[in-house]
Order: C-alpha cells, then sequence, then structure tokens
C-alpha cells in the first residue's frame, strides 16, 4: 500500500511541475529560469545547472577567450578556477519574444569569493537566448561582459 500512495504522490508531483512550467506567459517562465540559474550557480548544484542548457548551446561567456559549448560549461563550472558566487543582484534590463525564442538582457551584480578566501563585488551584462524545446526551456545562446558605468 505505501508503495502506490508513493508512487501516486511522484506521478502527482511530476504533474504538477509539468503544469507549472506550461502556465504563466513565455516571458514570466523564462525569467524564473534565469532565476533559476542564479540560485543554481549560488549553491553550486551543477545537476540542475545542466538541466538549463540545450545540447546545441553556444555561447561567450565573459571568463573564455573563444565561445564554448554545452560540453564546455560543466569543465567551466567544475574547475575551480571562477569564483565562488556569495551573493547576487539581478537586474532585469528587457525580457524579450521573438517567435519560438525568448531573449533576456540584465545585469548581475556578485559577491564573489576567490580561492584565497577574499571578496569582491561584480556587475557583469548578460544576454542568454532560450528556445523551447518540448515542454522546457533552454538557453540555446548567450554571452557576457564586465559592466562599466555608460556616462
Amino acid at each position: 500500500m505505501k508503495v502506490i500512495i508513493t508512487m501516486v504522490c511522484l506521478v502527482l508531483l511530476h504533474a504538477g511541475g509539468a503544469a507549472q512550467q506550461s502556465t504563466g506567459s513565455a516571458v514570466e517562465q523564462v525569467w524564473s529560469g534565469e532565476e533559476a540559474y542564479w540560485r543554481y550557480v549560488q549553491s553550486h548544484d551543477l545537476q540542475h545547472y545542466m538541466t538549463l542548457w540545450s545540447d546545441g548551446f553556444v555561447g561567450w561567456p565573459l571568463v573564455t577567450d573563444h565561445p564554448i559549448h554545452k560540453k564546455d560549461i560543466e569543465s567551466q563550472f567544475q574547475s575551480g578556477r571562477l569564483s565562488l558566487v556569495i551573493g547576487y543582484e539581478l537586474h532585469r534590463e528587457s525580457v524579450e519574444t521573438h517567435g519560438p525564442v525568448v531573449i533576456t538582457f540584465y545585469r548581475v551584480t556578485t559577491r564573489l569569493r576567490q580561492a584565497d578566501h577574499s571578496e569582491s563585488t561584480a556587475t557583469s551584462r548578460i544576454t542568454h537566448t532560450w528556445m523551447k524545446e518540448g515542454d522546457t526551456w533552454h538557453i540555446v545562446g548567450g554571452m557576457s561582459a564586465n559592466d562599466s558605468e555608460v556616462k
């Protein structure tokens, strides 16, 4: 009996998650994905972080000299060369739907801890292009750069 109850609960949880994925506008769903992205970065949750990326992803993070693909993201995440994010604040600039894609533009201010335990703050500009694959939005492209105030 416990097995049946457990299975019913799992089915209901999965159905609830699927319904949540399809509710709300594309803009709201994608912005939720951006918020999840930063939660996963801060908690160093590689498993969930990797679910955000399309297998065909290509992008140019500010920490690399050239664009990278999905296969490179995991090694970047695990390399230990990246500073540990201990806090962040998102500054949404624009989230726009263009046919089957949604493009986000935002700034993120991060509090970082380096390997030597020193801390710093940095602001970056981020853009991600999301595309719905099946029932799930994935990041298919992106670019980031250090932010310098425009005067």
